[in-house]
């Protein structure tokens, strides 16, 4: 049985992320009030190749974008995302 301060967490990755990682998601044991900016930290030390996109990715959770310091909150879909330029 989990702790109630680690979660596991199913982190979806958008398409540029998926093609760079080979899959769809990633399952990545966090503790409770990790942030953003740590997701893509702990992230980065999982999926080394990742490194260089984390710092532009979107982190999604629902349907809002949070912020570095915002806590990924517990019970929601989390994606990852590279922002879009276009013209």
């Amino acid at each position: 049985m989990a702790s109630a301060t680690h979660r596991r967490l199913r982190i979806r990755f958008g398409l540029s992320l998926s093609e760079r990682t080979n899959r769809p998601y990633v399952h990545l044991e966090i503790d409770a009030g990790t942030t953003a900016a740590e997701l893509r930290e702990r992230l980065c030390e999982r999926i080394p190749t990742l490194g260089p996109l984390l710092g532009s990715a979107l982190v999604v959770a629902g349907d809002r974008v949070l912020s570095a310091g915002q806590v990924v909150p517990e019970g929601e879909e989390v994606t990852l995302l590279l922002p879009m330029a276009g013209g």
